[in-house]
């Protein structure tokens, strides 16, 4: 039996318009956090587990840490400098945000 490998080409410039357009959604969030402090921390405390926010320290200085490196991976990944380095850093900031604010 003769199996196809069934492949296709990715233009590269659909690759930098899906970049632009997902690292949009971290600088927003980024500006976000780094804005609207009190709101971010209050929108913590106000969650389900919102006790997950307050683990590492201060609910004030993980929303401000959570946001300068969104906004750095983010600004990384939108010229396309070391994307698969800054795609993992907010990874590991979406972990804890998505058990904090979305669960539940």
């Amino acid at each position: 039996m003769d199996q196809k490998s069934s492949t296709f080409e990715v233009k590269k410039s659909s690759v930098v318009i899906l970049r632009m357009m997902l690292s949009g959604i971290f600088i927003v969030a980024s500006l976000n956090h780094l804005l609207n402090v009190e709101k971010t921390v209050t929108r913590i405390e106000q969650a389900n587990f919102g006790t997950i926010g307050q683990i590492l320290g201060s609910p004030e200085v993980a929303v401000i840490a959570s946001g300068i490196v969104m906004l750095i991976a983010g600004l990384a990944l939108l010229i396309g400098f070391k994307t698969k380095w800054a795609a993992i850093l907010l990874i590991l900031v979406l972990i804890p945000i998505t058990f904090t604010i979305q669960v539940g």
